[in-house]
């Protein structure tokens, strides 16, 4: 068809008229004109209803990847450490104002303190410490510590700090930042701040497995700490033990020079006149408050027991310990003692012979 009005050429009018020019045919046959194209109405909409949006977490997944978290180091684990450790120094310094000392003040800050680490680690994941700095306690798979566990990572403290708190040292110088505590507990330290997560680490599963240098390491430290006591015991107790046989010889010359100075005395006042035993010279305390004893190490029990003898000839033989004194007035060494012992000391000289 064409427009008579402008001679446009097209296949049908549209709405009764050309649609190039826009001239009506109202002559036309109705089958002639173009209606419309129709719209095609919009599908209709559905209100989705979605559940409620999940908390933050520490940790925020990766669909590329592991997840990613902010792991606690060394550094920051020292200062909550030295937060605990003075907030225990106070409660070891009441107990001590209470009273309680000795062993009895020993056993109860342990037990302070295990209450301490333990309990607060089982129930939250922070210590005093730790809450401080921001800084929890887990298990690696997340989940919050049980009583066992925090038991169990207390008492690795220990193993930690053996060789020279290289266990502690861990937790900053390898990826995982686990501790050998938190190896041997299964547990890791995160921040609580979730946003520190956005610039953490992933970690694999496999990192969070004990390597192999720190298993022998681990294993290794207890068995060396063993054996250094050993070698160090074999090589100083002997030499302890000599330095206190020496240490008694020397205290038991100096006793028996005491009792011979206080007889020498008794002597003077009774003008010539020896005590017929050595309890006199301990009578009201005048010349001596007690008798010394005669400490002979390993060859007689300490002891200050007089052994009277009428001439040196029949206590020649004589080895009970104690002191020897010639009670005869007949006897040329009437007054006469000595150390009631046949044995050398450590120069080679007989104790009788004193």
């Amino acid at each position: 068809m064409s427009c008579s009005a402008c001679g446009a050429k097209f296949e049908a009018p549209v709405n009764g008229a050309c649609p190039s020019c826009g001239a009506r045919f109202d002559n036309l046959p109705a089958e002639a004109v173009q209606a419309p194209a129709a719209v095609p109405a919009p599908p209709p909409q559905t209100e989705v209803f979605s559940a409620p949006a999940a908390s933050v977490q520490p940790v925020q997944a990766s669909a590329s990847g592991p997840a990613k978290e902010a792991r606690a180091g060394f550094w920051i684990r020292l200062a909550a450490h030295v937060v605990d450790s003075i907030l225990l120094a106070v409660a070891n310094l009441l107990l001590d104002a209470a009273g309680v000392k000795g062993l009895d003040g020993m056993l109860l800050s342990l037990i302070v303190g295990a209450t301490y680490y333990v309990g607060l680690t089982a129930n939250g994941g922070q210590t005093a410490g730790k809450k401080l700095v921001g800084i929890r306690v887990i298990m690696v798979d997340g989940s919050p510590v049980t009583w066992g566990r925090s038991f169990l990572r207390w008492i690795g403290y220990l193993l930690s700090g053996l060789p020279l708190g290289l266990g502690y040292v861990w937790a900053g110088v390898t990826k995982p930042k686990r501790a050998w505590h938190d190896l041997i507990a299964g547990t890791k330290v995160v921040y609580t701040d979730p946003a520190a997560a956005v610039q953490g680490v992933a970690y694999a599963p496999e990192d969070d497995k004990a390597g192999g240098i720190a298993i022998c390491l681990m294993v290794a430290t207890p068995l060396l700490l063993i054996a250094g006591i050993g070698i160090t015991a074999a090589l100083f107790i002997p030499k302890f033990a000599n330095l206190q046989g020496r240490s008694d010889e020397g205290g038991t010359k100096g006793s028996l020079g005491t009792i011979r100075a206080a007889l020498s005395i008794y002597y003077g006042d009774l003008e010539g006149v020896y005590p017929s035993d050595l309890d006199a010279l301990t009578a009201q305390g005048k010349y001596l408050s007690s008798l010394p004893a005669a400490k002979l190490s390993k060859l007689h029990p300490a002891s200050n027991r007089v052994s009277a003898y009428p001439s040196r000839s029949q206590a020649a033989s004589a080895d009970e310990g104690g002191w020897a004194y010639i009670d005869n007035p007949a006897d040329s060494e009437f007054g006469s003692v000595w150390v009631n012992c046949s044995h050398t000391d450590a120069k080679g000289t007989a104790w009788n012979a004193y």
